[in-house]
């Protein structure tokens, strides 16, 4: 086999990319855990509803070897992991991780730092006063860079990136380079009906944030008394313009946890494959407001019922309904395969983990690559979380919420 498995990191994304995303396209309904990596391997497993499997690989004497661990009572499963396995090695598909910057082929660029919305747990508070643009110039010269390294997508940032006035020439100067594009995004912007046609053709996935569902709950938690109006006449310029890839997230705070059902109504209207629901990030800049919004542990316990309710209409939608940054152990029972924690490695588990810890690696779901800055997430374990048997898996949650609230609501698994 051509190339040399440099690093397990290496290994555990070209067997996501090349195998297991292929597969799961022929076996719909199987999620991946976070892989297990050490120094000769990765272990993998995926679950369903009626079953896991798992498995390890390992490079040996220059190829891939398989080896099972569990197999699903329909073992032609695993057997079809195995034969991809084997396509990739007869197409000699090069392993080699790069040393010199492996993070950039996924890229954050920030290219606006203002924003349209003023939302009460808003974690960019200090970013958004600035309102300033990234020079076309300069974001030319940045994609031109990217195109020239190993970098996929370009993931344009705020703030609200799609205030830049240049946004869909940005779209389409990355997609002229060969880069993918992707934007977190409030979708007011989709109001235009210019602008919605000018950006579709060029964009190609989206995370669309979405905290509230009429007037009322709208204006408290986005601080724009016409968001409702605004954000549904955008939503279905975006329905008619967007591509397929939709995703979209949900901050739970005191202002909006009574009203979870009817956000849900809207996320599947839009249309979304995921849907990212969870706790607010605190971040050094984060509002007074942001602090007092944040929903009690013990009141997000209380939420179980409801949350399998929703998750399983997102499941019937075919939506995945991912938590996010939620302890394992404020989750229901049924929902906590389906945790940011086990897809996506954000959080430091290390006992020093704090507010201030700037070392923070970001995995991403599609490739497992770390972002490309370090971030401030400063969730701990407090001393109530040491009996815990999955507490190799959860990151606990935020210092500066259990600062603020207390550990009340954590109980061990």
């Amino acid at each position: 086999m051509s190339g040399v498995v440099r690093t397990p990191e290496a290994l555990a994304r070209v067997i996501w990319k090349q195998v297991i995303a292929r597969w799961q396209v022929l076996r719909p309904g199987w999620e991946l855990r976070r892989p297990v990596l050490d120094e000769t391997g990765v272990e993998f497993r995926l679950d369903s509803e009626t079953g896991h499997l798992a498995f390890r690989v390992e490079a040996e004497g220059g190829g891939l070897r398989v080896h099972p661990i569990h197999q699903p009572a329909d073992s032609s499963a695993l057997a079809e992991l195995a034969r991809l396995v084997e396509t990739l090695e007869q197409r000699g598909l090069a392993l080699e991780l790069s040393q010199a910057n492996p993070e950039s082929r996924r890229v954050e660029l920030f290219i606006a730092s203002g924003c349209s919305q003023r939302c009460t747990f808003c974690c960019e508070s200090e970013r958004i006063q600035r309102k300033e643009f990234m020079a076309f110039e300069e974001l030319d010269d940045k994609l031109v860079a990217c195109a020239r390294g190993d970098t996929q997508v370009v993931q344009f940032m705020g703030g609200e990136a799609t205030l830049h006035p240049r946004f869909a020439d940005a779209l389409r100067r990355a997609k002229d380079l060969g880069l993918g594009t992707y934007v977190i995004t409030n979708l007011l912007r989709w109001e235009d009906r210019a602008f919605a046609e000018a950006v579709g053709p060029w964009l190609d996935d989206i995370m669309i944030s979405v905290h509230a569902h009429d007037d009322r709950s709208g204006e408290v938690v986005t601080g724009r008394r016409d968001w409702w109006s605004r954000f549904a006449a955008a939503a279905v310029n975006a329905r008619e313009t967007l591509g397929p890839r939709r995703r979209a997230s949900t901050v739970l705070t005191r202002h909006n946890v009574d009203g979870i059902e009817a956000i849900t109504d809207v996320i599947l209207t839009l249309g979304v494959q995921a849907w990212i629901f969870g706790n607010p990030v605190p971040v050094r800049g984060s509002s007074e407001m942001a602090l007092a919004s944040t929903l009690p542990l013990a009141d997000q316990r209380a939420l179980g019922p409801r949350l399998e309710a929703i998750a399983a209409r997102c499941r019937a939608s075919g939506c995945r309904f991912v938590s996010f940054c939620m302890p394992h152990c404020v989750l229901p029972p049924a929902l906590r395969a389906y945790t940011h924690d086990d897809h996506i490695d954000d959080q430091d588990l290390s006992e020093t983990a704090d507010v201030a810890v700037d070392e923070v690696t970001f995995w991403s779901r599609a490739d497992y690559l770390p972002r490309t800055r370090p971030i401030r997430l400063g969730r701990r374990r407090p001393p109530v979380c040491d009996p815990c048997t999955v507490r190799d898996r959860c990151g606990g949650y935020f210092s500066a919420w259990l600062d603020r609230h207390g550990d009340e609501g954590l109980v061990p698994l």
